[in-house]
């Protein structure tokens, strides 16, 4: 059943706040993927700053390890990657097996059941700035239900890297054989999120949306739908009919009394949050794993 844009976007007001670090992460994110080659060695500078200031959300250290190897420049990889496995057992066998995609010393695998995900986003409207808005967004509900989420700014060339049956998976091709691939490299989970139309207009703040999109959560062993969530709709700010009353939501009838989306990815975020905060957390999802590794 599709879910109206509005609804959704009610949901998960409470979600929506001011700039934080892990907005600010996402400002950083959105910069790079929109102009990979332009920002690549400043994405480097943000991410470094961000380890020394500490706390930092899984897949950071990946992130760095990966786009300094891109571009040649020296960081301590091996150290890096071991203190992301240590901090999150749950992505230890997709690090072990990402140390092989860039010939990386091994390490001692890990009995520790996975918790990876990996977010394909297949964008049918072919606008940069959609799939930055929507990359740049994705992870943090996902982490804060207990994923280990891929970053997805690295999944493209991560799925290049792999090669054979998943490279249809950017062009939105669910084949069993890819997410198997996957599987077989630590990755549990695949979230699927489709933009099939995204459009909005925006003044000074978003006036109007609309939106048809889809998230659909695979098991990598068995290709069975995890869960799925499709959303079209449209929004649109107006002003009150009525003077407010105490039940109202003022955010959805902004005028000079209430909040009002600042710009395309401040509303993205929204849907994104919104949206995933549903999302299963992995205990709830995948079956236990056993000591030799297999469920």
């Amino acid at each position: 059943m599709r879910c109206p844009l509005l609804l959704v976007l009610v949901l998960g007001l409470g979600l929506v706040g001011c700039a934080s670090p892990s907005v600010r992460e996402e400002q950083s994110v959105r910069s790079y993927l929109r102009a990979p080659g332009d920002r690549a060695e400043a994405r480097v500078v943000d991410l470094r700053a961000a380890i020394e200031r500490g706390s930092v959300p899984p897949g950071t250290r990946l992130a760095l390890v990966h786009h300094a190897s891109r571009l040649g420049v020296g960081v301590d990889a091996d150290g890096l990657l071991t203190v992301e496995a240590g901090e999150n057992p749950g992505a230890a066998s997709f690090l072990a097996a990402y140390r092989q995609l860039v010939a990386l010393p091994e390490r001692a695998a890990t009995t520790a059941a996975s918790r990876t995900m990996l977010v394909v986003l297949v964008d049918h409207t072919r606008q940069r700035d959609v799939r930055a808005d929507f990359a740049a967004t994705v992870a943090s509900p996902l982490l804060a239900s207990g994923w280990y989420v891929v970053p997805p700014e690295i999944t493209s060339d991560l799925l290049d890297l792999i090669g054979g049956p998943v490279a249809g998976l950017q062009a939105g091709v669910i084949d069993p054989a890819a997410l198997r691939v996957l599987g077989e490299r630590g990755v549990v989970a695949c979230l699927v999120l489709e933009v099939r139309d995204f459009w909005l207009h925006e003044a000074v703040v978003v006036e109007t949306a609309r939106f048809d999109l889809s998230y659909t959560l695979f098991a990598t062993d068995s290709g069975e739908i995890l869960w799925e969530h499709p959303v079209d709709g449209s929004y649109e700010r107006r002003e009150p009919l009525a003077p407010f009353g105490a039940g109202d939501d003022t955010f959805f009838y902004p005028s000079s009394l209430g909040a009002a989306f600042t710009d395309a990815v401040d509303f993205v975020r929204a849907v994104n949050r919104s949206v995933l905060r549903s999302v299963p957390p992995p205990t709830a999802v995948l079956a236990p794993q056993r000591a030799d590794g297999t469920r």
